[in-house]
């Protein structure tokens, strides 16, 4: 059983047993262990999860079913290590007892540069306790309050307390103007 956080571009980044914020880790139960599987067959593993009667918000982890290293030689006598990992993730959340709160805290213009379109970075907070999903539409007005156009900002995942930034190119190009 290990933590994971998301990595700036949003895949998960895997971190030993207790060591981030919101960690169920220790919580988790596995039976049996350990236990040796031939090819072909299949194994049932049971899991228990014991929570503290306070909890609020979310919790997460992650379980590996690892394989054991095995050592093979190829024809040419190359030696060749073996190995599989499957994890499965675990999102714990407090039935009735979470708070959900994702709030854009920046939207800066970027460029446009060289032959690149106008950009923007939207920077999202995940101001609640439990894992959320940031996303929106952001409306381009011009000068006089006309309605330009819209674009939808990508999906962001986001585990409280997270930062996190992502880029969204405009789609078409502009006149020259305030907007």
């Amino acid at each position: 059983v290990e933590d994971w956080i998301y990595a700036d571009n949003g895949t998960k980044i895997f971190k030993p047993n207790g060591t981030t914020p919101h960690s169920c880790g220790a919580w988790i139960h596995l039976a049996p262990e350990e236990f040796e599987l031939p090819a072909g067959s299949t194994r049932q593993v049971r899991y228990t999860v014991s929570t503290p009667a306070t909890l609020s918000g979310g919790r997460y982890a992650v379980v590996f079913f690892e394989s054991e290293i095995k050592k093979a030689r190829s024809a040419e006598g190359i030696a060749v290590r073996v190995a599989a990992r499957v994890g499965a993730i675990v999102y714990l959340e407090a039935a009735g007892r979470t708070r959900s709160a994702v709030r854009l805290v920046g939207l800066e213009p970027v460029g446009p540069e060289g032959h690149q379109g106008l950009r923007f970075q939207a920077t999202l907070k995940n101001e609640g306790d439990v894992h959320a999903f940031g996303k929106g539409t952001m409306n381009l007005v011009g000068e006089a309050g006309a309605f330009v156009g819209k674009q939808d900002l990508p999906e962001i995942r986001l585990l409280p307390g997270d930062v996190r930034t992502v880029d969204i190119e405009w789609p078409t190009t502009l006149p020259q103007g305030s907007y």
